[in-house]
């Protein structure tokens, strides 16, 4: 009795620490709004695709507030350099997503 609870303990112990080492699985993958190997209509299509209804109006502006959920950082058009850049996003160099 005592030799079937250690072999069962042992067994449950292996299966836990076998899962551990398990690999990830296809939930904890990059977005594909995030992976530049994807092009930028497929890029754009999976990131409209997680926005919420509000966050898609809030992007409709001059002036489009991060969504940090998704990694989208504070925009404003005004800055597209259809004057010259005037440098009005303070994204330090960083890429809207």
């Amino acid at each position: 009795m005592k030799r079937n609870l250690f072999r069962m303990s042992l067994l449950v112990f292996c299966s836990i620490a076998l899962m551990a080492f398990k690999p990830a699985n296809d939930k904890t993958k990059k977005p594909i709004y995030l992976d530049p190997s994807y092009s930028y209509k497929e890029r754009a299509a999976d990131l409209v695709s997680r926005m919420t209804l509000e966050e898609k109006q809030s992007q409709l502006g001059n002036t489009m507030p991060p969504i940090p959920r998704l990694g989208v950082n504070h925009y404003d058009v005004w800055g597209e350099a259809l004057h010259g850049i005037q440098g009005r996003n303070n994204n330090s160099g960083m890429t809207a997503t």
